[in-house]
C-alpha cells in the first residue's frame, strides 16, 4: 500500500510540474502593451505590393511580398515591421526596425 501511495504522489507531481510549465509558457506566448489593452501576437505572412512610379496607373506592377506582422487580437489593428539597413559602415551596419499601421 506504501509503494501504491508513493508511485500516485509522484504521478500527481509530474502532472503539477507538466501543467505549471505549460501554463507559464503560455503566458509567456502573449504580451500586452504598457497599457494592458490587448494581446499582441507575430506572424509571418505573404501580401501584395503595387510598384511604379507617380501616380497609381494600369501598367503598375504586382509583386508579393514576405512579412512579419503584429496583430491585437482585441482590436483587431495590425502592423508590419518595417525595416531598413544602413550599409555605410562596413564593421557595424545599422537597423532602422519600427512598426507600421496597416489602414
Amino acid at each position: 500500500m506504501a509503494k501504491m501511495r508513493g508511485s500516485i504522489a509522484a504521478v500527481v507531481l509530474a502532472v503539477a510540474v507538466l501543467a505549471a510549465a505549460l501554463i507559464a509558457t503560455d503566458r509567456q506566448a502573449e504580451s500586452s502593451d504598457a497599457s494592458g489593452v490587448g494581446r499582441f501576437h507575430i506572424a509571418v505572412g505573404y501580401y501584395s505590393g503595387v510598384v511604379g512610379q507617380g501616380l497609381p496607373k494600369n501598367e503598375d506592377v504586382v509583386v508579393g511580398r514576405g512579412g512579419v506582422f503584429k496583430i491585437d487580437t482585441a482590436t483587431g489593428q495590425t502592423w508590419i515591421l518595417s525595416e531598413r539597413m544602413d550599409t555605410q559602415s562596413i564593421i557595424a551596419p545599422e537597423f532602422d526596425r519600427k512598426w507600421v499601421p496597416i489602414d
